[in-house]
């Protein structure tokens, strides 16, 4: 994918599966940070709302993360919180995402 296609966002901005912005962010992620900014799109192409929402999403659902996989919230890797960005609420533990978590963990040794 060209690196300027991640930047755009999705065609169907009512569709929950588009994404918008370099963060990836979908309109529900877009609603459980707080609808952050004016509108999904314009929150998601801003680097500072953009980045915010994502904190925002992070913080709400690191505990759940930590429970789950019996740790504390400090003790979260990156591949934990990618699992979350990109599986939602329940990204740390959905078995598809434990090969994004990997390879990320192995990236970031």
């Amino acid at each position: 994918m060209k690196p300027e296609v991640a930047f755009k966002c999705g065609r169907t901005p009512f569709l929950q599966a588009s994404n918008c912005g370099k963060y990836d962010i979908t309109f529900s992620y877009w609603q459980e940070c707080g609808r952050r900014g004016a509108t999904w799109m314009k929150c998601a192409l801003d680097d500072h709302c953009a980045a915010d929402c994502v904190r925002i999403y992070m913080r709400k659902h690191a505990v759940r993360c930590a429970v789950w996989l019996r740790k504390e919230v400090h003790q979260l890797t990156c591949g934990d919180y990618a699992r979350i960005h990109s599986g939602g609420k329940d990204g740390c533990i959905m078995l598809s995402k434990v090969a994004d978590k990997q390879f990320i963990d192995k990236c970031m040794e």
